[in-house]
C-alpha cells in the first residue's frame, strides 16, 4: 500500500510540474502614463488651481516564481508635473512675511529613477488577474519654483517606500496588457520639499 501511495504522488508531481513550469519564467515589458503630484514641505505657501502633466513611461521586467509570486524592477521617468496658481513669497528665513501679497506662482517636480518591487497576484478568470506590489523606489529628481520675482529650485536624490495595485489581461499565451496605479515619494524634502505622486500606466509585457 505504502509503495502504492508513494507512485501515485510521484505520478501528480510529474503532471503538476508542466503546470508549474508554465506559470514561472522571466518577462518585460514598457508602460506609458502620467503622475498626478501632491507638492508638500515646499518652500511657498499656496493654493493650486491648475495642474499640466506630461506623459511618463516605465520599462520594466522580472521573474515570475509562480502563479501568485513574482519581483520586478523598473527604470521610470514621471514627466513634467506642473502645478501653479497664487501663493505667498516666504522671508529669508523660510516662513511667509507678514503681509506679503498673493502672487501667481508655478513649480514643478521631474523625476527619474529605479523600482525594485515584489509582486502578489490574484487571478479572477482565465485571463484576467488582479496584482499588487510593494517596494523600494530610487529617484533623481528636479524641483523648481516661482513666486513673483522669487524663485527656488534644487535636485537630489531619495529612496522611499513604492506600493501599487493593478489589473492584467492575458490577450496570449505569452503577451499581456496591464493597467496599473502606483504611489511613490519624490524629491528632497530636506532641501527643497517633495512630493507625493500616483502614478497611472497601461502596458504591455511578454513572457518568455
Amino acid at each position: 500500500m505504502k509503495k502504492h501511495f508513494t507512485f501515485i504522488c510521484a505520478a501528480c508531481v510529474l503532471v503538476a510540474l508542466p503546470a508549474m513550469a508554465d506559470q514561472s519564467g522571466w518577462f518585460l515589458g514598457m508602460s506609458l502614463g502620467k503622475g498626478e503630484p501632491r507638492f508638500e514641505s515646499a518652500p511657498i505657501q499656496s493654493i493650486p488651481t491648475r495642474e499640466d502633466r506630461e506623459n511618463g513611461y516605465k520599462l520594466w521586467g522580472g521573474y515570475k516564481f509562480n502563479r501568485n509570486f513574482g519581483a520586478e524592477v523598473s527604470y521610470l521617468e514621471s514627466g513634467k508635473l506642473t502645478q501653479s496658481g497664487f501663493g505667498e513669497i516666504p522671508c529669508a528665513a523660510g516662513s511667509v512675511c507678514p503681509g506679503a501679497p498673493s502672487q501667481a506662482y508655478s513649480q514643478f517636480i521631474r523625476s527619474k529613477g529605479i523600482q525594485l518591487v515584489g509582486t502578489g497576484s490574484l487571478p479572477l478568470t482565465a485571463r484576467f488577474g488582479l496584482f499588487g506590489k510593494l517596494g523600494a523606489v530610487h529617484a533623481d529628481t528636479e524641483n523648481q519654483c516661482v513666486v513673483g520675482s522669487f524663485s527656488c529650485g534644487s535636485s537630489g536624490r531619495n529612496t522611499d517606500l513604492t506600493y501599487g495595485l493593478g489589473l492584467s489581461y492575458e490577450m496570449a499565451k505569452n503577451f499581456s496588457v496591464r493597467s496599473e496605479w502606483e504611489r511613490m515619494r519624490l524629491g528632497d524634502k530636506a532641501r527643497f520639499g517633495d512630493s507625493e505622486v500616483n502614478f497611472f500606466t497601461i502596458g504591455a509585457g511578454y513572457k518568455f
